[in-house]
């Protein structure tokens, strides 16, 4: 269920894993909410910063682990 919801996310969010990821971690409201707000997405579609320390670190280590994942294992 956890990866089908994943892949609804990425769609919503036009594939960006970022917003993705936040979105995964503080919820999709929160996100388009800091995707509104100017002090955190200057275009609306990216986001710039992230206000919670946990989801940015989640984003950060999920990020961090795919990069390892495809040194480990790549196509």
């Amino acid at each position: 269920f956890g990866t089908r919801y994943v892949q609804w996310l990425l769609e919503q969010f036009d594939g960006d894993l970022k917003n993705t990821l936040a979105a995964y971690n503080a919820g999709i409201g929160t996100v388009k909410n800091w995707l509104a707000n100017e002090d955190f997405s200057t275009d609306g579609t990216t986001l710039h910063a992230i206000p919670y320390k946990e989801t940015a670190d989640f984003v950060t280590r999920v990020t961090t682990y795919q990069q390892i994942y495809q040194l480990l294992y790549p196509s």
